[in-house]
């Protein structure tokens, strides 16, 4: 019985220790669960935080990113607009040099006509002045027949 008592006292006394354990236990899981809650509270309170004084940057980015955008966008039509004028410009430039092509021929047709009636006037009057010569001499021989017949 004795055996037995001490072994009651000494199962209490190990109860006890471990109810002592327990509590501190118990005292330590409240104030960390305390502590996690008011960490968590902190963690949230710097995210809102940041997230404020992030917005400022992301809305002038997003503006930016938008603006951007718009000029990509004009930039776009501009790029397809000049490209329009450069072909317009390319066949105008090809019609040209058909059409510079086409009047050099004819040019050259021309300087060779006049290099060919160049020398005509002078020639013209050489002929008008032995037509002429003939016609007097016609005339004169003429004069003389007449002279003659009467």
């Amino acid at each position: 019985v004795a055996n037995l008592q001490e072994q009651v006292q000494h199962v209490q006394n190990e109860f006890e220790v471990v109810q002592d354990r327990d509590m501190m236990l118990q005292i330590q899981l409240a104030e960390l669960e305390h502590e996690e809650r008011e960490k968590k509270a902190q963690l949230e309170e710097r995210a809102a935080q940041r997230q404020a004084e992030a917005e400022p940057k992301l809305q002038r980015a997003r503006d930016e990113i938008e603006v951007l955008q718009k000029e990509i966008a004009l930039m776009r039509e501009q790029k397809e607009s000049l490209q329009k004028k450069l072909q317009d410009c390319d066949t105008r430039f090809e019609e040209l040099q058909h059409d510079i092509q086409a009047n050099k021929t004819l040019h050259h047709g021309h300087e060779l006509e006049h290099n060919k009636i160049k020398g005509d006037p002078e020639r013209f009057r050489k002929q008008a002045e032995k037509f002429s010569r003939k016609v007097q001499a016609l005339h004169y021989a003429h004069k003389e027949k007449v002279e003659e017949i009467e």
